[in-house]
C-alpha cells in the first residue's frame, strides 16, 4: 500500500567534497537536497527541504502502526561535520494514531527550531495536543556537553478518555510543568515544580473513585519532594508526603494517611476506612510497603445468581489471536523493583455481607503479605451476628467465618452455618463457596430429603405438618437455592421485597382460616406487623419479641380471631402471651 516513489540523483565529486542535487518524490512528499556536502570531515554548506510527508509513512517501520498527519522539515547547514552551524525546522500536522483506542485522542500539532552552533544548539520545542500544550527552550549539547533547558506545560487529562476509558479507567486534572534541567547528559540535573490540579481518578471495574486531588512534586536537582498530596474518596480525605533521592539506589520514604475514606464503592464491594501507610526502601532494589488500615465500616453484597439456563461463552473474534500466555516466573513483572507487602486490616466490626437473604455481621483481623504483584492474605473474619431470609422465613446463622487466606479482597470464602434442631432431627443450612458465588447446601442427621430439612428449619415441623401455602414456600426455597428459578422469581417473596418487608406470607389461623401476615423487624428479635383474614372480616396488629430459643413474648391486639396464645376469641381483643415451640 506504499505509494510509488520517483528519485532523481546527481553528485559531481570535486575531491574531498561534492555537490549534490537530489529529488525524492513519494506520492504528494517531496524531498529535495542541494549543495556541498564533504566527503570525510571537511567543510559543508547543503540546503534541505521536505514537504507533505504523510505520517502513514511509519508504518514501513513497524506495520502495526497507523498514523495520520503531515510532517515537513526544512535545514540550512554549514559549518564541518564536527562543528556544525545553521537552523533546522520540524513541523507536523494534525498527526493521531489511526487505528485502536488512541484514533479517538485530539490531533498533535509540533513545531521545533534548532540553531546550531558549533558544539551546541539553541532549541525551541512547542507541542499541542488539543487543549494541552507543552514547551521546551534552551541549550542542547551536540553529543557530551553541558544542559541548560526548561520545560514549561498545561496537560488536560482528560484527553487520555479514549485509552483509558476501553480498561474502565479515568483520569482528571490539569497538570502544569515548571522545571529546568541542567547539569550534563551523562548526570542530568531536574528542577522545578510539577502541580496536579482538580485531579480525580475511576477504576469502574474496582469501584474506585478519587476526587479533589491536589499534588505538587518539587524536585531540587538531587531529590524529589512531596510537597503536597490531598484528595477525597466519598466522604473522606487522602493526604501524602515524602521524599525520592533520585542518587542511586534511590531510596524513597512515603507516607500515605486516609480518614474515613472510602476508595472502593462497587456492587460487590464497598469500605470506609482509615489507614496510615509508610513507602520504604530503594527504588533499584525492594520497597516495603508497611502500615496499618482500620476499617469503620465494609458491606459485601452477594450478586444475585444467574438463572441456571443462561451459559457465559467464551468470545474471540474472528481472525484475532488467542491472548498469549504469561512466561514462567514472569507473569505480572512490569519492573525490576520488588514491593513487599506487610499490612494489618483491622476491622474489629460492622464488615456487612448482604444479598440474596444474607445479612451478616464479621469483625477480625487479616494481614496482608506477600508482594504487590502476588500478595498473600491470612487472617479472616469472625460472625457476630447473621440471619438468612428465606421466602419469607427468616434463619439465624449459629456460627460463621469469612476467610481471605489463598483469595483476594473482593472475594472472599464464606463458611456460615444455621443449625434447627427437634426432638429427631438436626438440620444444618451452610453458606460456602466465595462472595461472589455462594453455595447453599442442606443437611440433617439423621440424613432427610431437602423438603423435610427446610421444614424443620423454617416451620420447626415435618412436611406433613405444613399447610399447602408453606409446603409452596418449601419449593419456592428448594428452587431458589438450585438456582432453577425463573425469571420471575417467587412472586410472594418479590412482593416482600418490593414493599420493603420482612415477612410476607399466607398461613391459617387457629380455626383453619387462611390469613395474609406482613411485617418487619424494628430491632434485633423485635417484630412488629399485622394479620388479616383473607376474607377481610379481621384485623390483629402483633409485636413478637424474641426472649430465647424457642420462647417467645407475643402481643395482639384489634378485631382478630384468635388472642396471643392461640385461643379464640370474638370482637375487639388485646392479649399478652408467652409462647414457647418445639416437636415432639
Amino acid at each position: 500500500a506504499m505509494p510509488a516513489a520517483d528519485l532523481t540523483a546527481n553528485a559531481v565529486l570535486n575531491g574531498q567534497s561534492a555537490r549534490i542535487d537530489t529529488r525524492l518524490t513519494i506520492g504528494a512528499a517531496l524531498l529535495t537536497v542541494a549543495g556541498t556536502a564533504p566527503m570525510g570531515a571537511g567543510a559543508m554548506d547543503l540546503t534541505a527541504n521536505l514537504r507533505n510527508l504523510p505520517a502513514s509513512l511509519a508504518s514501513v517501520a513497524d506495520p502495526s502502526l497507523h498514523a495520520s498527519g503531515t510532517i515537513a522539515a526544512n535545514a540550512r547547514l554549514t559549518g564541518t561535520t564536527a562543528r556544525p552551524q545553521g537552523t533546522i525546522r520540524l513541523t507536523a500536522s494534525g498527526v493521531r494514531v489511526a487505528s485502536g483506542p488512541g484514533a479517538a485522542m485530539p490531533a498533535a500539532d509540533l513545531t521545533a527550531n534548532a540553531v546550531l552552533n558549533g558544539q551546541s544548539a539553541r532549541v525551541d520545542t512547542l507541542l499541542n495536543v488539543g487543549p494541552s500544550h507543552f514547551t521546551m527552550t534552551g541549550t542542547a549539547p551536540l553529543g557530551a556537553g553541558a544542559l541548560d533547558l526548561r520545560t514549561a506545560g498545561r496537560i488536560d487529562l482528560a484527553m487520555l478518555d479514549p485509552v483509558l476509558t476501553a480498561e474502565g479507567r479515568r483520569v482528571r486534572g490539569i497538570l502544569t510543568l515548571d522545571t529546568t534541567i541542567r547539569g550534563t547528559t551523562t548526570a542530568p540535573l531536574v528542577a522545578g515544580t510539577v502541580r496536579l490540579a482538580r485531579g480525580g481518578a475511576d477504576d469502574f471495574t474496582q469501584g474506585m473513585h478519587l476526587s479533589d486531588i491536589a499534588a505538587e512534586l518539587r524536585a531540587d536537582g538531587q531529590r524529589l519532594q512531596l510537597v503536597q498530596f490531598s484528595g477525597r474518596a466519598g466522604p473522606g480525605t487522602l493526604s501524602g508526603s515524602g521524599t525520592i533521592d533520585l542518587r542511586p539506589p534511590m531510596p524513597v520514604h512515603l507516607q500515605f494517611v486516609a480518614s474515613n475514606a472510602e476508595p472502593i464503592a462497587s456492587d460487590i464491594v464497598s469500605a470506609r476506612l482509615d489507614s496510615r501507610l509508610t513507602i520504604a526502601g530503594d527504588v533499584s532494589g525492594t520497597v516495603l510497603v508497611d502500615g496499618t488500615v482500620f476499617v469503620r465500616q465494609a458491606n459485601v453484597q452477594v450478586p444475585e445468581k444467574l438463572p441456571a439456563s443462561v451459559v457465559t461463552l467464551p468470545v474471540r473474534f474472528a481472525g484475532a489471536p488467542p491472548p498469549p500466555k504469561p512466561a514462567a516466573g514472569q507473569a505480572g513483572q512490569a519492573t525490576s523493583t520488588n514491593i513487599a507487602l506487610h499490612i494489618t486490616v483491622n476491622a474489629p466490626q460492622q464488615v456487612f455481607i448482604r444479598g440474596r437473604g444474607l445479612d451478616v455481621e464479621l469483625g477480625g483481623r487479616i494481614q496482608v503479605g506477600g508482594t504487590a504483584t502476588s500478595p498473600q492474605l491470612t487472617g479472616g473474619l469472625q460472625m457476630r451476628y447473621g440471619t438468612l431470609s428465606v421466602v419469607g422465613q427468616t434463619l439465624t446463622f449459629s456460627s460463621g467465618t469469612i476467610e481471605f487466606t489463598g483469595a483476594s479482597l473482593s472475594n472472599p470464602a464464606i463458611d456460615l452455618v444455621a443449625t434447627e434442631s427437634t426432638s429427631t432431627t438436626v438440620a444444618t443450612l451452610t453458606v460456602s463457596g466465595s462472595a461472589q458465588n455462594p453455595k447453599i447446601t442442606l443437611s440433617s442427621v439423621p440424613q432427610l430429603p431437602q423438603d423435610e430439612i427446610l421444614a424443620a428449619l423454617l416451620f420447626q415441623q415435618s412436611t406433613g405438618s405444613l399447610s399447602p401455602f408453606q409446603i409452596a414456600e418449601i419449593g419456592a426455597a428448594l428452587a431458589s437455592f438450585s438456582g432453577a428459578t425463573s425469571g420471575m422469581g417467587d412472586p410472594l417473596d418479590n412482593m416482600r421485597k418490593s414493599l420493603g418487608l420482612d415477612r410476607l406470607g399466607v398461613g391459617t389461623s387457629a380455626n383453619g382460616a387462611p390469613t395474609v401476615q406482613a411485617g418487619r423487624y424494628v430491632a434485633r428479635g423485635v417484630y412488629v406487623g399485622a394479620q388479616q383474614s383473607a376474607t377481610g372480616s379481621g384485623t390483629q396488629a402483633i409485636v413478637q419479641i424474641d426472649l430465647a430459643k424457642g420462647l417467645r413474648l407475643q402481643t395482639t391486639a384489634g378485631t382478630g380471631s384468635t388472642t396471643a396464645t392461640g385461643a379464640s376469641s370474638g370482637g375487639d381483643a388485646a392479649s399478652v402471651g408467652l409462647t414457647y415451640q418445639f416437636q415432639y
